[in-house]
């Protein structure tokens, strides 16, 4: 019988001798490793102060959801600068000049694994290289304008019936504090049903609630994972945790959902497939122009799932997996940060009164006291509108950081960043830079007037990140979001009850969220 007390490992001359190797190899392998080409590259940049074996584990425990380290960090530092999980080595960059070289390259594409962390257990939507161009170029049709033109009727109805549900609230009382974030949540996650899904759930109240929960479980797993506790990054201890079994609930309910919509939708198809039978060419058409694609009837609300549907016909690897994976992509990356980006715009507008006033006014100018829709003519007449939605991307981009893993060396600035490197790319800071933006922490909207625009670095701005892996959904968001805020203003005011106290707090996850989910706004009905 094998002996495995620790008497018997103290005594025995064999185990020692075999302790004693495996800590010397594992010594001798630090040793080798920690004078590599690749650690030399690293630790020639500026970074924090490291621990033996720890790293810079302490601080990020400390600051994990506290965007102050990263501002003290830079101070310190610089715009690059490196830490240390342990063993595991990140590089920050947050200067636009910086990242051009990254975010532009055409092979460094790759997404990190820590993406994998909010994502449904097997989900996968992290694609690399020819996989993930290869996949962009079957969904990129999808997002022509002239499809996109099609959902306005979709957008237009929701952000409509959002608006009376706050007038509801009202009742008959002059204002009211509401706390408009869920009810941001809501009008997203049903613009994205519909469009997305062709799939109604303005009245399933139960599943909108159970899918942002679970959405923002998975925040919470990857923040656990990714920063606040990096041991949960080895496979094996994660999945003794009590977190793995959250996540593989979360990933049941996304799963039984994505399947019961894809279920439904094909059946849909079936049932009215003489109807939609001369949809599917003109999509496959990367190169479609506008005639091509002028096969959508502006009633006939036809989804990015049918549009999926078709494309799978003639591609099979993009089976009902492939498309559920992308539905658990674009259906978070569509709710949180367009509902997040939403509700930061009323309540900088309602802290900034004499900036509400201008927008509302040129609602007035254009709209007056009508009902009707937005049109695509509006949207371009919408200037200060505009202006108003890109200073709150600034001052709250919907990522705050985005991540790329280095699949080649690549010089930036006086270093170089070695092959296999995970580089954190920091929009919220580069978009608080002073060099570009004077008294950055302000919100102002005239910064995005046409001439105050000229010479802008093009990657000073990237609420949407930049380059070849650049939000696919940026367009539809921008669409989204303008409708929602002008059919939102032109029916209600928003005031602050605290006009001259200090600024909303963040939670700092994947997306900027107020803290607590909380954002309460004095809100008031137009006086006609």
């Amino acid at each position: 019988m094998l002996d495995i007390s620790w008497s018997a490992w103290k005594w025995n001359p064999s185990s020692l001798l075999a302790m004693t190797a495996l800590v010397g190899l594992l010594a001798g392998y630090y040793c080798v490793w920690s004078r590599s080409r690749f650690v030399r590259l690293i630790d020639a940049l500026p970074g924090p102060k490291t621990l033996p074996l720890l790293g810079n584990i302490l601080d990020l425990l400390k600051y994990s959801t506290d965007r102050r380290l990263c501002v003290d960090w830079i101070k310190q530092n610089g715009y690059i600068f490196r830490t240390w999980i342990g063993y595991f080595p990140v590089v920050h960059v947050s200067h636009h000049e910086l990242l051009e070289p990254i975010l532009s390259n055409q092979n460094n594409i790759t997404k990190t694994d820590e993406y994998k962390f909010s994502l449904p257990e097997n989900c996968l939507g992290v694609l690399t290289g020819d996989e993930w161009r290869h996949r962009r170029r079957l969904l990129t049709p999808a997002f022509h304008y002239k499809i996109l033109d099609g959902f306005m009727d979709s957008i237009n109805e929701k952000s409509f019936a959002s608006t009376a549900k706050m007038e509801e609230i009202l009742g008959t009382a002059g204002s009211q504090e509401i706390n408009i974030f869920p009810i941001m949540v809501k009008l997203t996650f049903d613009v994205l049903c519909e469009t997305f899904m062709g799939k109604n759930a303005w009245n399933e109240e139960d599943t909108n609630t159970s899918y942002a929960e679970n959405v923002e479980g998975m925040e919470h797993i990857f923040m656990e994972r990714a920063v606040r506790k990096p041991w949960l990054r080895i496979d094996w201890i994660y999945k003794l945790t009590p977190l793995y079994r959250k996540q593989k609930q979360y990933s049941s309910s996304f799963n039984t959902f994505h399947d019961k919509v894809i279920r439904e939708r094909r059946e849909f198809h079936r049932r009215n497939a003489e109807k939609y039978a001369a949809i599917s060419q003109p999509v496959l058409n990367n190169n479609a122009d506008d005639e091509e694609v002028n096969f959508l009837q502006p009633k006939e609300r036809l989804a990015f799932l049918d549009l999926l549907l078709k494309i799978s016909k003639e591609n099979p690897e993009l089976d009902d997996k492939a498309i559920g994976d992308e539905i658990s992509l674009f259906m978070p990356a569509g709710v949180d940060p367009t509902s997040s980006t939403i509700t930061w715009f009323l309540y900088l507008v309602a802290k900034h009164p004499e900036h509400q006033k201008s927008v509302t006014q040129e609602l007035d100018l254009i709209f007056g006291d009508s009902d009707r829709p937005v049109t695509a003519h509006d949207l371009t007449r919408l200037k200060y509108l505009e202006c108003c939605i890109k200073e709150t991307l600034r001052l709250y981009p919907s990522l705050p950081v985005v991540a790329r893993y280095l699949t080649e060396e690549v010089q930036v600035g006086d270093y170089t960043l070695p092959k296999g490197l995970t580089v954190l790319i920091n929009i919220f800071m580069t978009h608080r830079n002073p060099e570009v933006y004077p008294d950055p922490d302000a919100f102002k909207p005239e910064r995005f007037l046409p001439e105050n625009c000229i010479g802008l670095h093009p990657y000073a701005y990237i609420p949407f990140s930049a380059g070849p892996r650049n939000c696919i959904g940026q367009k539809f968001a921008m669409l989204e979001i303008k409708i929602s805020l002008a059919n939102i203003l032109r029916r209600l005011r928003f005031a602050h009850s605290d006009m001259s106290g200090p600024v909303e707090s963040t939670t700092m996850q994947l997306t900027l969220k107020p803290k607590d989910n909380q954002c309460k706004l004095i809100v008031s009905k137009k006086i006609v």
